[in-house]
């Protein structure tokens, strides 16, 4: 019994792990149909690059699943972003349907609130140039430490985007985001 209560300190006291949790984000942004016959699929498209909706300036640690750990900025060792998900949904809902085949590439940046230290959070672009498809698209994340970012006041998650405008619809983009932190006691 002994060694088992000296165990059990020795490992939660010493070698306790650190604390990790995910934080769960979203925004959304409306893209205006136009009917543009001479517009080239990998030419850039204005209206889907620059701030992401709610994410132009972002402040990681006022979302509810950070405040719900109790965790102070300052402990925060590590964030990574692990899954970026994009949905496409007609703005009206009489308008159907609603897919990405008005993008041919997707890029997410992130940088500090004034702009600096900006790199790619995340991408997906279509086979040679090619359309994307799909009401749903899953990006490839890239291996971004983000804790700087989120240790600031606040940050930007742009876009880049190559493609045309929507042809026939409104179309609805929301982004579903999901953070790795890890932290210290």
């Amino acid at each position: 019994m002994r060694k088992l209560i000296i165990f059990l300190f020795a490992t939660t006291a010493c070698g306790a792990p650190l604390p990790s949790f995910d934080v769960h984000a979203s925004s959304k942004t409306t893209l205006p149909h136009q009917s543009c016959p001479t517009c080239a699929l990998g030419a850039a498209l204005p209206a889907l690059s620059g701030p992401f909706g709610a994410l132009g300036n972002f402040d990681l640690s006022q979302t509810q699943d950070f405040k719900n750990q109790g965790v102070p900025k300052d402990h925060i060792t590590s964030v990574k972003l692990s899954a970026l998900t994009l949905t496409a949904s007609p703005t009206d809902g009489a308008c159907s349907p609603a897919d990405f085949s008005f993008l041919s590439g997707l890029e997410f940046h992130v940088a500090m609130s004034d702009g600096s230290q900006d790199q790619r959070l995340a991408h997906i672009e279509g086979a040679n140039g090619a359309a994307l498809s799909g009401t749903s698209l899953g990006l490839q994340v890239d291996d971004v430490e983000l804790a700087p970012y989120v240790k600031s006041d606040t940050m930007k998650i742009t876009t880049k985007a190559t493609g045309h405008p929507p042809e026939h619809c409104d179309t609805d983009i929301t982004g579903a985001l999901t953070f790795h932190v890890k932290a210290h006691l």
